[in-house]
């Protein structure tokens, strides 16, 4: 598990690690970057790389939104352990 405290250093940790993160959890509101746009480059580094974008924002429009992304879900803000739990057992080997 690794930690990001913007769009830039989570890029440069999945470039680095080349494919060993099956699931990258995101915050839709970044400091320094659009969710969009740090989708795009997770899953430019790392096409069979899960991207789950948490949210307060209701989740029918975000499907809409990242509709042409595969291999992404939602969570919604505030979400449970367990629904973490769930989230990470659907896409992580270990």
């Amino acid at each position: 598990m690794e930690t990001a405290i913007s769009a830039t250093e989570a890029i440069n940790k999945i470039r680095r690690v080349n494919g060993e993160f099956d699931l990258a959890i995101i915050d839709l509101g970044l400091p320094d970057r659009k969710a969009e746009f740090l989708v795009g480059e997770l899953l430019a580094a790392n096409p069979r790389l899960a991207v789950a974008i948490v949210s307060g924002a209701n989740v029918s429009d975000l499907r809409r939104r990242f509709a042409k992304a595969d291999r992404i879900d939602f969570l919604q803000k505030s979400y449970s352990r367990d629904q973490l739990r769930a989230l990470a057992s659907r896409y992580c080997s270990t």
